[in-house]
């Protein structure tokens, strides 16, 4: 469960589905789009916007008296909402796009770990429950406890 690059580690399989119902979530999938889709994204979108905002500095220029100041207000605002939204080159992590992608990565590896985990433990429940349904001591088990008395006595 790593990534094909060798970073961050990567979630695998469907999950959540069963015989009686189905609920599939491609957690790879969900990973990739947080690691790659959006960052794709906001990086054509920061390149664009970065050419617009070149293209209007430069009208700029041309502008005096107080059509200059509400020209450059507004560029400064403009600057501040991409930068809240789409972060900086030197810091895209700051940009609220960034931070939902990498949401997505961590909600992502939270539910492969989660699943992996359940899985493991359901399986030694059936481990457990095999031996004892076969007669054999269950022996001595991480979480197994006392045995006695037997549950029929409870």
């Amino acid at each position: 469960m790593t990534s094909p690059t060798g970073g961050a580690p990567v979630p695998t399989g469907t999950t959540y589905s069963s015989g009686d119902a189905d609920l599939v979530m491609d957690l790879a999938g969900v990973w990739a789009i947080g690691k790659n889709t959006i960052p794709g994204y906001v990086d054509e979108l920061v390149d664009a916007l970065d050419r617009i905002t070149n293209a209007l500095e430069s009208i700029e220029l041309n502008w005096a008296g107080s059509s200059q100041r509400e020209a450059q207000d507004i560029n400064d605002r403009w600057q501040a909402c991409a930068r809240s939204l789409f972060g900086t080159k030197q810091q895209p992590e700051l940009g609220v796009l960034n931070r939902i992608a990498g949401g997505l990565q961590g909600a992502a590896l939270n539910m492969s770990v989660a699943e992996s985990q359940i899985v493991d433990l359901w399986q030694k429940y059936i481990d457990l429950l095999n031996k004892m349904l076969a007669g054999q001591d269950p022996g001595d088990t991480a979480g197994g406890g006392d045995h006695t008395p037997p549950i029929s006595e409870v």
